[in-house]
């Protein structure tokens, strides 16, 4: 059995360690990712998946059963999930360091900046949710005239996981951060700057 209180000693090693990678590897598979999932948002993120192979076998060193994707499982000390037991160490200790490393994080390509502005801006992304692909495109089409085609959009939804606008996606669907409200004036900085004209027949 594993216990909160190890989880959170965990998330504290990292944070000493400044790990933030291996620290979101580990938050993100306790929240029941599939493992390619997880794997291609911290490529995004870090350019590298090896902070998930060291997150999975800290995991196992506390006890934690990692499957393809880990089974509802509860903590033997205060008997919640561990995503939650993991979650509010996560959020308290690395959400800071987020905003600092999103501060040094370049503008993106210009349609991945539009898309940007759609869910910052204009407030389609909400934190903790999600979007299909398919709407997002739609809404994308309906405000700048412009179509964005599959590997379009799959590559400016990659773009946004670097500046964790978008936590991950599985292809269908886009997920936003919990903590997306403390990234949003940052993102709003990266975001295109766009001008709707709204022109009436007289």
């Amino acid at each position: 059995m594993v216990k909160a209180a190890d989880l959170e000693e965990l998330m504290e090693r990292y944070r000493g360690e400044g790990s933030l990678a291996k620290a979101e590897a580990a938050y993100l598979v306790l929240r029941r990712i599939s493992r390619p999932v997880v794997a291609d948002a911290l490529y995004a993120r870090y350019g590298s998946v090896k902070p998930l192979d060291e997150a999975l076998s800290d995991l196992r060193r506390l006890g934690v059963e990692v499957a393809e994707a880990p089974l509802y499982l509860k903590a033997e000390d205060t008997g919640e999930d561990l995503y939650a037991a993991i979650a509010r160490p996560f959020n308290k200790l690395f959400t800071p360091l987020i905003e600092s490393e999103l501060a040094k994080r370049s503008k993106p390509s210009l349609t991945a900046s539009k898309l940007l502005y759609l869910l910052v801006v204009r407030g389609l992304a909400r934190p903790g949710l999600s979007h299909e692909a398919s709407k997002l495109r739609e809404a994308y089409w309906l405000l700048y005239g412009e179509g964005l085609d599959e590997e379009a959009f799959k590559e400016a939804s990659t773009e946004l996981m670097r500046l964790w606008a978008v936590e991950f996606s599985d292809g269908y669907r886009v997920f936003y951060p919990h903590y997306l409200n403390k990234l949003a004036p940052r993102l709003k900085e990266l975001a295109a700057k766009v001008e709707v004209k709204v022109e009436a027949d007289l």
